[in-house]
């Protein structure tokens, strides 16, 4: 006989229903959010360098600058997202749910 009897239907999905609360990061909502901070963190690095006096159209390392901008400022989201995640608001957000 074995010490733990089979798990039923509900409490597995009780189970599962407690991991998600504890971990977003598995959740399809948690990446959503994260990828539109992401994506918004980005397009602000590149507006960022773009705006600057120095940016040039026709020079390449203009658009190093921007790229690495823009990847700076998306890399930096993408971290503080996952940091977040282990806050409890269930989001990709440090700040509690308003």
């Amino acid at each position: 006989m074995s010490p733990n009897p089979p798990l039923t239907r509900a409490e597995r999905r009780a189970q599962a229903r407690a991991a998600r609360e504890l971990a977003p990061i598995y959740t399809g909502t948690f990446w959503l959010d994260l990828t539109e901070r992401v994506a918004t963190s980005a397009a602000g690095g590149a507006l960022a360098v773009a705006s600057a006096t120095t940016f040039v159209l026709h020079d390449p390392a203009s658009w190093q600058a921007l790229g690495t901008g823009a990847g700076v400022a998306a890399l930096a989201s993408f971290l503080k997202g996952i940091v977040a995640a282990r806050s409890g608001t269930g989001s990709a957000s440090i700040v509690p749910k308003v």
